[in-house]
């Protein structure tokens, strides 16, 4: 099967044409905002163009922002997945009815659903005068 030419690319003039009749474009696709490389003017000697310096900050900032709100993303799935493992555990817990199947929720089902090699739970006295280390 013979190769496929490359396609011409469109001339500048097609290229305008088009987003004045798609004005939306850059709406739709803002990601295209920071590649774009703007109009420099002929100022003059001696003549600083800050708008090209504060524009290239800015789009650095955006594009460091970006990687900041994809970071913080991440982070929330995790959080959400913790939370929810979080909340699998208690409702296991609450619904035990007995010592032994809370003893068996702690020591075996905890690590289970955590997702960890093992859970160390400590437990109080209740009220003065309960047994100590070795007590009932």
């Amino acid at each position: 099967m013979a190769e496929q030419p490359p396609a011409a690319e469109p001339s500048p003039e097609a290229v305008a044409t088009y987003l004045a009749r798609h004005p939306e474009f850059f709406v739709e696709h803002d990601a295209l905002l920071g590649a774009l490389t703007p109009h420099a003017p002929h100022l003059g000697s001696g003549v600083v163009d800050f708008q090209r310096f504060v524009t290239g900050r800015l789009q650095g900032e955006l594009a460091r922002l970006r990687s900041g709100q994809a970071d913080i993303a991440t982070a929330m799935r995790q959080m959400l997945l913790w939370q929810a493992r979080a909340h699998r555990v208690a409702l296991a817990l609450i619904g035990a009815r007995s010592r032994a199947q809370l003893l068996e929720i702690a020591s075996v089902d905890l690590a289970l659903h955590l997702e960890v090699d093992a859970v160390v739970i400590g437990l109080e006295a209740d009220g003065p005068g309960a047994a100590g280390p070795g007590g009932r």
